[in-house]
């Protein structure tokens, strides 16, 4: 069972992380991520984090990366929906852009 899911509906792309990942694997599911948004017409993308695991720099740095490239495709929204403190952790360290 994968540890991360991908999906599109209309113009938003769901990232799902549903398990385990360590900074190369994060880097794997990103590049999947802006490879499925440049095969699409996607302007949004939301990414559910199910799992309590902790998050290293490195992990966060990969995620504020992948909006980057994200934006370069026309997206302009990226939502981080994780339950929790596990929200309050993603908050604190994912800077917003504008």
């Amino acid at each position: 069972m994968s540890a991360y899911g991908i999906e599109t509906a209309g113009r938003v792309l769901l990232f799902e992380v549903t398990g385990s990942l360590d900074q190369d694997g994060f880097a794997t599911a990103f590049d999947e991520v802006i490879e499925r948004i440049g095969s699409r017409d996607v302007d949004a993308v939301v990414s559910e984090v199910t799992t309590d695991e902790s998050y290293s720099v490195g992990i966060f740095r990969e995620w504020e990366e992948a909006g980057q490239r994200a934006a370069t495709h026309g997206v302009d929204r990226w939502a981080v929906v994780a339950p929790g403190i596990k929200s309050l952790s993603l908050k604190s360290q994912l800077r917003e852009s504008s």
